[in-house]
C-alpha cells in the first residue's frame, strides 16, 4: 500500500509593476551577456557590437572615411602649393635701355601671357615704325622687320610667317606682343632679363665698345626667321600652293641668287650659269620654246608662282622672255636699233640711245642671269601698258611672296639707270623680296643699305 503525501500551496508574495519591469530587464541582459564583466554601454563599445554583427558595413563605413582623409590632406596639400605659387601681382618696372617706366600687373601679364611693348623697344635703335591700329610693322636698319596684325597670333618676320601663340595687341600708340616671342626673334644685339620674383623686366643693347669720342658702340641689331614653328604656309593657301613644302624654292637664303647686274656691274661675255633648264609655264609663241630657260630654283619659283596667279583667276599669263646670252643680247640690241632708226628717222647714236633706255648693253643685262623674267598677258606687250593688266596687279601684291621683285619702279629711274618696266620681274628669294617689297625701295639701294 502506496503512502501518500499531501502537498501543500505555497502563496506567492504579490510583485508590483515596477518590480515586475526590474526583474525583465534584468532577464534580457543576462541573455545577452557572455561573461561576469558589467556591461559597457560606451560609444566604443557600442561600435565594436555593430562591427561585430555588421561586419561588411563596418568594412564600408571605415573605408569610407579613410577616404574622406585622404581627400582633405589632399585638398590641404594643393591649397598650400597654390598659396606658395601665387604670382606677385606688384606692378611691374620696366626697364628699356635708358627708358625707364612702371606698368601695373595687368599691363603686362595678360591671360597668363607677359606682353611687352615692340614701340617701345623700336627706341633703342633707328627702327622705323609704319602702319595703323590694324596692323604694325617694325623695320631695322639692315631692313628686316617684323610685322604684326591686331588681334592674330601670326607674326611675318622677314617674309616668314610665325605662331605666337598669343595675339598681339595693338593701340594707337603701342604694340603689345609675348614677351617671349620678342626674345627670341632678335637673335643679337639685346639681351633680356626677366625677374618675376621682384617683377622686374630689363631690355638692354649689347655693348662691344666705344668709338673714339667715348660714346658707346653696341652691337647692330638683328632678327632670326628661324625660331620654332614656321606656320608660312598660311600665305599660300588662298593661292592653292604648298608654301611650306617649296620653301626651298621660293626662298633658298643663297649668295648666288643675289648679283647685282647694271650699268655700274657688268657680266663678262664668258658669263653662263652653271645650269639652266627649260621653262615650263606658258611661254609666248612669238619666240621659239629654246628661247626660254632658267636657272633651276628660279624656273621652280616661277612655276609655283604662276599656278598661285592661275588658282587667283589671273589667266592669260606668259613668260615673253627669259635667259639670254651675252650673244643674243648683242643681237637685240642691234636689232632695235635699227628698227628705230628706221621707223623713226633716227641716227644710229639716237636710236641706240632710246634703245638703252629698256633694253641693256650686252653683259650689262639681268637676263644673262637666268633669274630674270619678262611678263606679257594677253595681248599686252613690252611696253608701261601692262601696268594696267589683272596680271600686273596680282604681281605688285604678290610677287615678292614667291621670291621675285619689280626690277625697275617708275620711281627709282635715276637709281636703276632703267626706264620703268612693269613687265620685268627678277628672282632673289623671298626674304629679299620681302624686304625690298616692304621698304618700298629698288634693289639698288638694298645692295647700297645692306653692304
Amino acid at each position: 500500500m502506496k503512502k501518500k503525501f499531501k502537498i501543500e500551496k505555497i502563496s506567492l508574495p504579490e510583485l508590483s509593476d515596477e518590480q515586475l519591469q526590474i526583474l525583465s530587464s534584468n532577464i534580457e541582459s543576462n541573455d545577452t551577456r557572455t561573461t561576469d564583466e558589467p556591461f559597457d554601454k560606451s560609444a566604443k563599445a557600442e561600435a565594436i557590437r555593430y562591427a561585430k554583427k555588421h561586419k561588411t558595413s563596418a568594412i564600408v563605413i571605415i573605408i569610407a572615411a579613410v577616404s574622406l582623409l585622404l581627400v582633405v590632406a589632399l585638398l590641404l596639400i594643393y591649397a598650400i602649393a597654390q598659396g606658395l605659387e601665387r604670382p606677385n601681382k606688384k606692378n611691374f618696372t620696366v626697364r628699356i635701355g635708358e627708358n625707364k617706366y612702371t606698368a601695373t600687373y595687368e599691363d603686362i601679364i595678360i591671360t597668363d601671357i607677359m606682353y611687352i611693348d615692340m614701340t617701345k623697344i623700336s627706341l633703342l635703335d633707328d627702327i622705323q615704325i609704319s602702319g595703323d591700329a590694324t596692323s604694325r610693322k617694325y623695320t631695322l636698319p639692315n631692313l628686316q622687320y617684323i610685322r604684326f596684325e591686331n588681334e592674330s597670333t601670326i607674326a611675318i618676320v622677314d617674309g616668314t610667317y610665325f605662331d605666337m601663340n598669343a595675339k598681339a595687341i595693338i593701340g594707337k600708340n603701342n604694340c603689345l606682343v609675348p614677351i617671349d616671342f620678342v626674345e627670341k626673334v632678335f637673335a643679337g644685339g639685346l639681351t633680356f632679363d626677366i625677374n618675376t620674383d621682384d617683377n622686374v623686366i630689363k631690355i638692354n643693347r649689347i655693348k662691344i665698345g666705344i668709338d673714339g669720342d667715348n660714346n658707346p658702340v653696341y652691337e647692330p641689331l638683328s632678327i632670326s626667321n628661324s625660331i620654332g614653328s614656321d606656320s608660312t604656309n598660311v600665305a599660300y593657301e588662298a593661292f592653292g600652293v604648298d608654301g611650306l613644302r617649296n620653301v626651298q624654292y621660293i626662298d633658298p637664303q643663297k649668295d648666288e641668287y643675289l648679283i647685282l647686274v647694271n650699268h655700274s656691274h657688268p657680266l663678262k661675255k664668258s658669263y653662263i650659269p652653271s645650269e639652266l633648264v627649260d621653262v615650263t609655264c606658258d611661254t609666248n609663241p612669238v619666240n621659239p620654246k629654246s628661247y626660254y630657260t632658267l636657272h633651276p630654283t628660279a624656273e621652280k619659283a616661277l612655276s609655283i608662282m604662276m599656278t598661285a596667279m592661275k588658282n587667283s583667276g589671273v589667266s592669260g599669263i606668259q613668260v615673253s622672255s627669259a635667259y639670254r646670252s651675252y650673244d643674243r643680247q648683242e643681237y637685240l640690241l642691234q636689232y632695235y636699233t635699227e628698227s628705230k632708226m628706221s621707223t623713226e628717222n633716227l641716227s644710229y647714236e639716237l636710236a641706240r640711245t632710246e634703245v638703252l633706255k629698256t633694253l641693256a648693253i650686252p653683259g650689262h643685262s639681268e637676263h644673262q642671269t637666268g633669274l630674270s623674267v619678262d611678263f606679257v598677258q594677253g595681248t599686252s606687250s613690252l611696253t608701261t601698258e601692262f601696268e594696267n593688266t589683272s596680271a600686273f596687279e596680282w604681281l605688285s601684291q604678290n610677287a615678292h611672296k614667291f621670291g621675285f621683285i619689280l626690277r625697275y619702279p617708275s620711281t627709282k629711274v635715276s637709281l636703276t639707270g632703267y626706264d620703268y618696266e612693269p613687265w620685268h620681274y627678277r628672282f632673289v628669294g623671298r626674304t629679299v623680296a620681302s624686304r625690298i617689297y616692304e621698304a618700298g625701295i629698288c634693289y639698288e639701294e638694298y645692295v647700297a643699305l645692306t653692304n
